[in-house]
C-alpha cells in the first residue's frame, strides 16, 4: 500500500470522520472503498462492459426460439435418441 495525501474541503472530512465513527472504521478504509468503487463503475474493457454492449443485440431477429422451446427441441432430440417415445415422457 502506498502513502497518498488528498486535499478535502472541511465538510468532507467532518463527514468522513463522522461516518468513520459510526462504522467503526478509519478514514482511510472509507476512502479506499469509495476509491474502489468509483474505479469498479468507470472501468472500461471489462467483461461487463462487453456484455452490456451485446445485451439486446439479438431482440429483433425471428429466426431464434425462446429458450423453453429450444430446451423443448433438445429434449426431444435426446429422446429420439434414447428411442423413448412421447408417450413414454
Amino acid at each position: 500500500m502506498k502513502r497518498t495525501q488528498v486535499y478535502l474541503e472541511d465538510s468532507q472530512k467532518k463527514m468522513l470522520e463522522k461516518i468513520a465513527e459510526q462504522m467503526n472504521t478509519s478514514m482511510g478504509e472509507i476512502v479506499r472503498e469509495a476509491i474502489n468503487r468509483y474505479i469498479a463503475e468507470n472501468q472500461t474493457g471489462t467483461a461487463i462492459d462487453a456484455i452490456k454492449k451485446t445485451q439486446g443485440l439479438w431482440k429483433d431477429r425471428c429466426d431464434i426460439k425462446d429458450s423453453n422451446g429450444w430446451v423443448d427441441d433438445l429434449r426431444k432430440e435426446w429422446n429420439e435418441r434414447l428411442y423413448i417415445s412421447e408417450d413414454e415422457q
